[in-house]
């Protein structure tokens, strides 16, 4: 046995080294943007010997020379020898799991066969990075080297150009690419990677020139996504060079990029001459490419600082906080050390039985020398607050964000952005507007309210301008530094402050920041869009804005940031919100920043290797994100390991789901309240994060239990909040918001509702309506805490006789047995515990369910749809449109679809029941 294996290993390692002396079959180069890209001969060579050799010459024979991917790191690839005469180099962090780098020297080769049809035409080669250095040659001439003495070369594109005298056109060519690795990975390492003639740019560009003007059907457009529907790549800084830059277009172009968001390079920003001319170019260069265009409000982020222009000259307008400094005292003298900024107020309330008293509260502002407050009480119990107004920097967003750290505008205050839109918005259409109209959008990034902190601090905070006591005493008629206390900390006892505070903050940011910018926005024909920060915690949501619901409203497109290409960690519930707010305001288009962060980037000492995103869990990415609300992408993606045609397809399937999911209506039967007024009435701000107020939290945890039960039970929502419930009008057991139709309500942990939007409820509810709380029945409103109005409705509702379902909480598993007894589901699958999720729109005299699978294992599965009609399958994957097979079952339409892993498709009907 022992002989016959030797035999075995004897007779593969002879057939292995015949086959390498054997020169590979060439391959015939198509027209098309990938056609360099595959399989390659490689070889390294440490002893730097191939030009003496001649491995760049077309006779030479690879004997021995192993195959890799182009493009891909080596090191990815097997390749970590180490470099002779040297110690295993340290690996970055998304390497860290291999033994060692190689560094150093390495060729690669292919042979192909260049089109006879070429002949007479210039060829341009274009290689979108190489780590670091290349050589090209074809049929050894060499044709262009690259890196050399450069900043970051691996980061730079190639294009060369091909002379004729170098080609043998109709038959063999041999291209050969010697690369220099300095250190690190190194390899062909970007697409795209072509060979083509000079002339195909031009058709291409024709191309695009007549699919802008061209008035598409439906079909056409979903066969051939537009651009503007396809995935937007940001790219911050174009370079100085006009050809470097337009090599850079081409490269997103050529993989099926539909535009950029793009804006004047960061250095010496909005002050360089030279950069505002680079700018230019590239933006002409991108719209001749027929590329949608979208521009970027910052340098870096937080967005309204304008590189820290807004600031310069008015350090008034900084970001403030009011924080309160504490003390007790049973008689002894007491004595605080005040943190640096303006005391405002100093008052010391009697305590009975560990009670706040209002009644004989003392003003002792009077005590207070510098930044010391020394008090010597009467006899008694004593709590003592101090309330400073400082500038909020340490440990907020501000100091802690990866890109610049520095001061940051106050956003209730309307001068600062005033400013930051003279200083960016005013000056990109003061400079070029010859481009103003083809400008689609302008995106805002993060800007938010400081004083919400990342790491703990001495004291909590709450935004803080100079105006704001006199902005609050006339919309509430009363004083916010006098008895009770201002929402700053736990101390205050009136709910009513905190909620009229919160109400007030959400109202200042709203209309200073968001909508000063929508107004520019639209007196200048482009959209508003963007998004906020810590869009995941209903907490966050009135720490950094006071009621985010509003902000958003006063984004034309409203957007999300999706950190992550997971799909499992998706956040859809954040999709769900934007697309919500969207449908209710007639807002076309949403949009998410969508990138791989979360598996590419390790700040320092993280030594978790960087993870490699798959084709398909993009796909699943955003089809959880288009699932929940989302029709377009902009992009941070490293698209690291993706071939050209990868991304090519990603691109026309993202296309394809952006031209069926924008316009139309979105049709689901359930709404759930946003309940931000019960935040308010709890929210007790903390030294690190938002609050964590028992009660608040309490409101977070039921209001994404909800979410969370629907999304995975396939029961369709929209989130609504109290001013679109007060423009709902009752009709038959529905709630008429904008074009939607509600049957459903939940109330999600919501003890604090408005009056007047809670009559409106129960309205609804006499009329048949159907209303579910959970965690939790409304007993406030926003004048009284109980309000005996708002109880005796809530009683109705849910008490003896009423018609409402209530649910304590840690019983929300039992919210979709409640809804299923009351109301079909508009889809159905087979199996309850199935991974396929959807959305239904209406549009163009169609119903467009969109069905995701929304797992990484193969799904088959019989479903129904409440639909009737004919039916066809729209694919996007291919663009393809077909019939399908179904069957009228009790009044549904049924069939059986088949998902592959992170698959979607859309099921088209020609009309619906109801």
């Amino acid at each position: 046995m022992r002989y016959c294996l030797l035999a075995l290993l004897w007779v593969s390692s002879l057939v292995f080294v015949l086959s390498a002396e054997e020169p590979p079959q060439p391959i015939a180069l198509p027209l098309a943007f990938d056609n360099l890209e595959g399989d390659w001969l490689f070889r390294t060579d440490p002893q730097q010997v191939g030009e003496t050799e001649g491995w760049q010459k077309a006779e030479f024979v690879e004997r021995g020379w192993r195959r890799l991917k182009v493009p891909g790191l080596w090191e990815e690839q097997g390749v970590t020898e180490t470099y002779p005469g040297m110690l295993s180099p340290q690996l970055p962090p998304n390497l860290s799991h291999l033994p060692n780098a190689y560094n150093g020297v390495a060729w690669y080769r292919r042979r192909v066969v260049i089109p006879q049809e070429w002949r007479g035409e210039e060829l341009e080669m274009f290689i979108g990075g190489v780590d670091d250095v290349d050589w090209v040659y074809v049929n050894g001439t060499l044709i262009g080297t690259t890196g050399a003495g450069e900043q970051n070369p691996s980061t730079l594109p190639r294009r060369y150009v091909v002379p004729a005298n170098a080609v043998r056109f109709g038959a063999e060519n041999v291209i050969a690419v010697r690369v220099l690795d300095y250190g690190g990975p190194g390899g062909i390492h970007q697409p795209p990677f072509y060979l083509l003639p000079r002339s195909y740019f031009a058709r291409w560009r024709d191309a695009s020139r007549k699919e802008r003007s061209k008035n598409m059907s439906l079909r056409e457009q979903f066969q051939s996504p537009p651009s503007h529907r396809r995935v937007l790549q940001i790219i911050h800084n174009f370079p100085s060079s006009s050809a470097l830059t337009g090599l850079w277009l081409k490269s997103w172009k050529a993989r099926g990029f539909g535009g950029i968001v793009c804006n004047v390079h960061f250095k010496d920003y909005l002050r360089s001459e030279e950069n505002w001319q680079a700018f230019g170019e590239g933006v002409q260069q991108a719209l001749d490419l027929g590329m949608t265009v979208w521009l970027y409000d910052e340098e870096g982020y937080p967005s309204g600082a304008a590189g820290g222009l807004t600031l310069e000259g008015h350090p008034e307008w900084e970001a403030m906080g009011l924080v309160c400094v504490a003390a007790e005292t049973s008689g002894e003298p007491v004595k605080l050390d005040l943190p640096e900024g303006k005391v405002l107020s100093a008052r010391a309330y009697p305590l009975r039985a560990q009670t706040m008293s209002l009644q004989g509260s003392t003003d002792i502002l009077s005590a207070i020398r510098g930044r010391q407050l020394m008090w010597t009480p009467p006899a008694g119990r004593w709590r003592v607050l101090a309330f400073v107004a400082k500038r909020l920097y340490e440990g907020t967003h501000a100091e802690a964000n990866l890109h610049a750290q520095r001061p940051y505008p106050n956003l209730l205050l309307p001068e600062p952005t005033a400013r930051f839109i003279q200083l960016t918005h005013q000056e990109y259409a003061r400079r070029f507007p010859q481009f103003l109209s083809s400008f689609e959008a302008i995106f805002t990034d993060e800007p938010s309210l400081m004083n919400v902190f990342l790491r703990p601090q001495p004291y909590p905070a709450i935004p803080w301008s100079p105006a704001l006591p006199t902005q609050f005493k006339k919309a509430y008629g009363y004083d916010l530094l006098a008895p009770p206390p201002p929402p700053v900390c736990r101390q205050t006892p009136s709910k009513k402050v905190r909620c009229d505070f919160w109400r007030l903050i959400g109202k200042l940011v709203s209309a200073n920041y968001f909508r000063q910018i929508q107004d520019w926005c639209r007196q200048h024909g482009i959209a508003s869009t963007g998004h906020l920060l810590a869009e995941e915690d209903l907490r966050d949501h009135v720490g950094f804005y006071g009621n985010f619901y509003a902000c958003v409203r006063y984004l034309d497109y409203p957007g999300i940031d999706c950190l992550t290409s997971k799909p499992a960690t998706v956040p859809w519930h954040i999709a769900k919100l934007i697309g919500s707010i969207a449908c209710l305001e007639g807002r076309a288009k949403t949009m998410s920043e969508t990138s791989d962060f979360a598996q590419v980037y390790r700040p320092a000492g993280d030594k978790r290797p960087v993870e490699q995103v798959t084709e398909a869990e993009i796909r699943g990415t955003c089809h959880r994100l288009y699932v929940s609300g989302i029709n377009t992408i902009t992009s941070y993606y490293s698209w690291r390991g993706l071939s050209s045609e990868q991304q090519q397809r990603l691109n026309e399937h993202i296309g394809r789901l952006g031209v069926l999911l924008t316009g139309g209506q979105h049709v689901c039967d359930v709404a759930v309240f946003y309940p931000v007024e019960s935040v308010w009435a709890h929210y007790v701000p903390a030294t690190h994060g938002a609050t964590n107020a028992p009660e608040a939290v309490a409101v977070e945890r039921t209001y994404r239990a909800v979410s969370d039960q629907l999304f995975q039970n396939r029961r369709d929502f929209d989130y609504v909040d109290s001013d679109a419930l007060r423009q709902a009008k009752v009709t038959r057991g529905r709630l008429h918001i904008a074009h939607e139709r509600y049957r459903v309500l939940v109330l999600p942990h919501a003890d604090t509702v408005p009056l007047d939007v809670w009559r409106k409820v129960a309205a609804f509810a006499r009329g048949g309506g159907i209303v579910l709380a959970v965690g939790a029945t409304p007993q406030n409103s926003l004048q009284n805490f109980p309000d005996a109005a708002v109880q005796r409705l809530s009683r109705e509702i849910f008490g003896a006789g009423g018609k409402g379902v209530f649910i304590p909480s840690g019983a929300e598993a039992t919210l979709i047995a409640a809804l299923e007894a009351r109301l079909a589901p508009d889809f159905k699958t087979q199996n309850q515990r199935s991974p396929l999720r959807y959305t239904h729109h209406r549009r163009s005299g169609r119903e467009v369910y969109f069905i995701i699978n929304d797992s990484a294992d193969e799904v088959e599965e019989t479903v129904s749809f409440s639909a009737r009609g004919a039916a066809e399958i729209w694919d996007p994957a291919t663009g393809n449109i077909s019939s399908v097979k179904a069957a009228a079952v009790n009044g549904r339409t049924q069939m059986t679809l088949r998902l592959k892993e992170y698959g979607g498709v859309f099921v088209v009907f020609s009309r619906a029941s109801g």
